[in-house]
């Protein structure tokens, strides 16, 4: 295990907006010792994935499952 510490899991996710992916991007930039290990997981080609892609670019570490953000 990597120690990641909070997942966001948007798997069920149909849609996400710009204002939860701000959300996320700001827990992540301060969010402090907690947001250190931060992981998003969205599965390619989902709707938050395509968003998370183009807003967040490399500040966020997005996956593919729980178990890869968990590994």
């Amino acid at each position: 295990m990597n120690g990641t510490r909070v997942v966001f899991g948007l798997s069920r996710a149909s849609f996400i907006d710009s204002t939860v992916a701000s959300r996320i991007i700001h827990l992540a930039r301060d969010g402090g010792e907690a947001a250190r290990d931060l992981a998003v997981v969205a599965p390619p080609g989902s709707q938050p994935r395509r968003v998370l892609d183009l807003i967040a670019a490399n500040r966020l570490r997005v996956v593919e499952s729980r178990a890869v953000a968990l590994a």
